[in-house]
């Protein structure tokens, strides 16, 4: 089964993280993620009823330190997507999607597509419940960056535990029900080889 998106990433200074300026607050409801593992961000989330969501994601007191090395130390804005699976294993994608890049004819001079193999990531809720997952990332010292390809999302604890969607979380006072589309913008240079990466994604 293809892959669907899972959510948009969007960067935010810390301070709008914690206080959410009104144009999102007028616009949506935001529902509370909590802090990542790693220490270094924190985020909240806009969940959909199509079972997509926005995550607000920041650096903590957006400290220099935490953003140096990160693969998100980017200008404030939509820095990343990622797709899911309905099912399967975060390790069997991998190796799926790894044979389907491999079998593509690259061409002269293309930038091959390769991701990097699954990851754990967690990160503490509010109400001290723990959230588990693994993401498969897009290889990006090749000359791709974040964001121009997806990065994948494999839960470990439920779901639902990482997007609680329910029917308060979903209505908004904007009326949003879902994510339209996602446009993409990318170096003419790299068109080629991205459209077919995609078409193995």
């Amino acid at each position: 089964m293809s892959p669907t998106l899972d959510h948009i990433i969007i960067l935010l200074p810390y301070a709008s993280l914690v206080n959410p300026p009104s144009w999102l607050t007028e616009n949506f409801t935001i529902t509370p993620g909590g802090k990542h593992g790693d220490g270094k961000t924190e985020n909240k989330l806009i969940c959909f009823r199509d079972g997509t969501y926005i995550e607000l994601i920041a650096f903590i007191d957006d400290d220099p330190k935490k953003r140096q090395g990160h693969w998100w130390d980017k200008e404030f804005g939509i820095v990343d997507f990622s797709f899911a699976h309905s099912d399967g294993d975060a390790t069997v994608h991998f190796s799926e999607l790894e044979e389907r890049l491999k079998s593509l004819d690259w061409g002269g001079g293309s930038i091959e597509v390769a991701y990097e193999e699954p990851q754990t990531g967690a990160r503490m809720r509010p109400d001290e419940q723990e959230v588990k997952w693994q993401v498969t990332f897009p290889v990006v010292t090749t000359g791709y960056q974040r964001g121009e390809l997806p990065f994948f999302t494999h839960d470990i604890t439920p779901r639902p535990l990482r997007a609680p969607f329910s029917e308060e979380s979903v209505t908004h006072p904007s009326s949003a029900l879902a994510v339209k589309s996602l446009t993409n913008f990318i170096q003419v240079s790299k068109s080629s080889a991205l459209a077919r990466g995609y078409s193995a994604i």
